[in-house]
């Protein structure tokens, strides 16, 4: 099990979007006449706790920009996740609509536990430049839809973490702002988690939810408040929404700290999901009914599936609602794959 001084994450990992609450025009109106009878003062420190109070997601901003990827190197079906201190690299990717090459930007921010900006300065969690140019890039190839694919792979020779922790990373543009942000994590394993998934204790959920117990060891760290600068978070297919937070140990043993509950720690069991295949728009495979270019895009049209609410129970491998990027009509598939 992987670890990350407070995070557990349980099952097949699944990246979550979730968009991030902005102010309309006439919130901003009543906000600017509040603040013309504040002082500066307070203004700055208002300023403050909002940069410091926001909390992260995953997140595009800009329509042109597409398939925004996070993962480690060569495991395309990865949490990004990698080991302080090692070999282990992340590859951030995206694409961007259209044939004008831009200049894009990474800058890397520390989190809190809870994926708000930590008090730390840059210097003391990254070594090298702050801002680092995304210079790798290509123009699609015998495509309908053209764009250019940008990736860069981090830690490099000019930028590094120096800790581990929660991490957001920004992409950027001078003149147009943020254009996506991606969260990952560093490890630095301090501990030993054991953990035991099986069907909820409680008679009424043993046949619809999970039950996640867990066991940390802690026998090389001193830990003096365990109920309190330890956090714990449970998460199922990395989903944002449902995961739990805050998990308190019951039981506190020689560098051992015992998280057994019965019902704080389930999830509801989920479905199988249902998967179609367009890794070639010229012939249909299962579950394509009908695949056209009309107003110059590719529109593929799927087969209404059916019900499996009365069926036996089967478990049917999948990726939990994740995708791969491959086109069996291409070489490099990064550029030549085609939206649709």
């Amino acid at each position: 099990m992987k670890i990350i001084k407070v995070n557990i994450l349980t099952f097949f990992m699944l990246i979550s979007m979730i968009s991030c609450k902005v102010l309309s025009n006439k919130e901003n109106v009543k906000e600017n006449k509040i603040t013309d009878s504040i002082d500066n003062d307070t203004i700055e420190l208002i300023q403050y706790k909002n940069i410091y109070n926001e909390i992260y997601h995953d997140e595009i901003f800009k329509k042109n920009i597409k398939t925004v990827l996070c993962k480690t190197l060569n495991q395309q079906l990865s949490i990004p996740m990698i080991n302080l201190n090692s070999e282990d690299k992340l590859l951030i990717s995206f694409d961007d609509l259209g044939k004008e090459k831009k200049e894009y930007y990474l800058k890397i921010i520390h989190c809190n536990s809870n994926w708000s900006k930590s008090d730390l300065d840059v210097s003391e969690y990254i070594s090298g430049f702050t801002n680092e140019p995304i210079i790798d890039y290509e123009f699609s190839f015998n495509t309908v839809q053209q764009y250019t694919h940008y990736k860069i792979e981090f830690p490099n020779d000019n930028i590094r973490p120096l800790i581990s922790g929660n991490y957001i990373l920004q992409i950027y543009e001078e003149e147009n702002g943020i254009i996506a942000q991606k969260r990952f994590m560093i490890l630095d394993s301090k501990v030993n988690i054991e953990t035991n998934v099986r069907k909820a204790t409680l008679a009424e959920n043993r046949h619809t939810k999970h039950e996640v117990d867990l066991i940390i060891r802690h026998p090389n760290l001193l830990i003096n408040d365990p109920f309190n600068d330890i956090k714990v978070t449970i998460k199922q297919n990395n989903l944002e929404h449902s995961q739990i937070n805050n998990l308190k140990p019951l039981f506190v043993k020689n560098n051992e700290l015992v998280y057994d509950y019965e019902d704080d720690n389930t999830f509801w069991g989920n479905n199988e999901f249902r998967n179609f295949d367009i890794t070639s728009l010229r012939y249909f495979s299962e579950r394509i009914k009908n695949i056209t270019y009309k107003e110059n895009n590719n529109h593929v049209f799927l087969f209404p599936d059916q019900k499996r609410s009365f069926d036996n129970y089967t478990i049917k491998p999948d990726i939990n609602g994740k995708f791969i990027i491959k086109s069996k009509e291409g070489w490099d598939s990064n550029i030549e794959a085609d939206y649709a």
